[in-house]
């Protein structure tokens, strides 16, 4: 198989070589499942790029009956990354044909291994390899995911735009904005171990067998402030494009966007800025589409702390300068929405709780939903199934019970609220801080056609 490229390549890690015992043509004859022999031939090998982490991919270690060492050019390191995979196993019934303890096709938490890294002073350091924790087996079942590792493919963004139709093989897909590509025919398995003497020097691994085959097909070390397979939660930018160029909403073989990527982090969502009229809001008309910027983009991305931003002519943009709330070059941050508020819709005079359609923005145009509904509603035919509205496919709205919680960003947020046609649509600017909890907002009936 070619190399397995999911997007651009961090500095912050190089890949080691591995000599490894066998080549991967090799293990064809040796003593593997019927099913993992088979699927051989879609094993990732040359320069790979998973997780923004480069490997190399050569001869592999196959670990199997008996301990394998490898020795490793002197390397310092606080992380190693792991790219490997185990044979499939399943469990077997007693002899009443029952399962006692049914841990599933994925043998949870079963030891396969142990990898010892070898230190120049003579000293080791151990580590145990289980099922579904540090290790996967090459394919798996919908379900059994692993807890300490990732599939050596990183999630993929899908089609960014809410006009975008629906096709078959994206149904279900586009309601998440995000596409898992963990359940190919072979899978390798990123583990990140942390070195706990990073001052000294790493010179060789050893591989001891204590369950079925194990593969290890790469290596990567280097730094890293936190575990490099783990992102932080989604964030919002903004990205401005030249004034003769537009933003590419296609996506690549990689669901990658061709104006901008992530090393370690993803690109979930781009869109189209809405250029709302915050400045005279409370004197603009209920349900109004706002106009779509030409040049900005709203990207939603979820990123390592030590990420780099990719962008065209080889631009690169830290993803912790917009995560101290600073613009960089194309690209400037959106306040994180991280104050949980209430927002209540009552009827004026009686208080009463009233069922009634929401939309709240942020000063960068950014929808605001109740953290029970879709993030970028799409109103295609047959695309989301929920209680939302969606106007032209751009100006997003809800409709809620009466209350409903918001994650807010801290600043002005502007909120739309409406009921049938007896109601006075209200828009109106609310100031956000660290003590706002709860926003109510009274609704009059200024036309009682019921009454008269």
């Amino acid at each position: 198989m070619p190399p397995v490229k999911d997007g651009p390549s961090t500095k912050q890690f190089k890949p080691l070589t591995l000599r490894g015992n066998r080549e991967l043509s090799q293990l064809r004859r040796a003593g593997l499942t019927n099913t993992m022999t088979d699927a051989l031939g879609r094993a990732p090998s040359g320069n790979c790029v998973s997780f923004g982490i480069p490997f190399k991919v050569g001869k592999v270690v196959l670990v199997k009956g008996k301990p394998v060492t490898v020795k490793l050019a002197p390397t310092k390191a606080p992380w190693l990354v792991f790219m490997h995979t185990t044979d499939l196993k399943g469990d077997e019934p007693n002899a009443d044909g029952l399962f006692p303890a049914m841990r599933g096709r994925g043998l949870l938490n079963e030891r396969v291994a142990d990898y010892v890294i070898v230190y120049s002073d003579g000293t080791e350091a151990r580590t145990a390899i289980r099922r579904r924790h540090q290790i996967g087996m090459f394919t798996r079942v919908w379900g059994e995911n692993c807890f300490e590792c990732v599939a050596h493919c990183k999630p993929g963004s899908t089609r960014g735009e809410p006009q975008d139709q629906c096709r078959v093989a994206d149904w279900g897909r586009l309601q998440t904005r995000a596409a898992s590509r963990d359940a190919a025919p072979w899978t390798n398995w990123l583990w990140a171990w942390a070195n706990p003497h990073p001052r000294k020097t790493i010179v060789g691994l050893r591989f001891e067998p204590a369950g079925d085959a194990v593969i290890i097909s790469a290596v990567s070390a280097g730094k890293a402030s936190s575990n490099p397979l783990r992102w932080e939660s989604r964030r919002k930018a903004v990205v401005t494009m030249p004034p003769d160029k537009a933003f590419d909403f296609a996506l690549d073989d990689n669901s990658e966007y061709k104006h901008i990527a992530l090393d370690m982090g993803v690109v979930i969502s781009a869109v189209r800025r809405p250029l709302y009229p915050n400045d005279r809001w409370g004197r603009t008309c209920n349900n109004a589409v706002p106009e779509m910027s030409d040049r900005e983009v709203i990207v939603e991305y979820a990123a390592h702390a030590d990420a780099m931003f990719h962008l065209p002519g080889g631009k690169s943009v830290p993803a912790a300068k917009l995560e101290a709330g600073r613009k960089s070059g194309a690209l400037a941050p959106i306040t994180r929405a991280s104050q949980k508020v209430l927002v209540r819709a009552v009827e004026k005079g009686s208080k009463k709780p009233v069922a009634v359609k929401l939309h709240i923005h942020g000063l960068a145009g950014e929808y605001l939903p109740p953290k029970d509904r879709h993030r970028i509603p799409n109103a295609n035919w047959f695309q989301d199934y929920s209680v939302d509205f969606s106007h032209l496919g751009i100006h997003h709205c809800t409709y809620i019970p009466g209350e409903t919680e918001v994650d807010l960003p801290l600043g002005k947020v502007f909120i739309e609220i409406s009921k049938g046609f007896e109601i006075k649509p209200i828009r109106k600017v609310v100031n956000v801080t660290g003590a706002t909890k709860e926003i109510t907002v009274e609704i009059e009936r200024v036309l009682p056609w019921r009454r008269k």
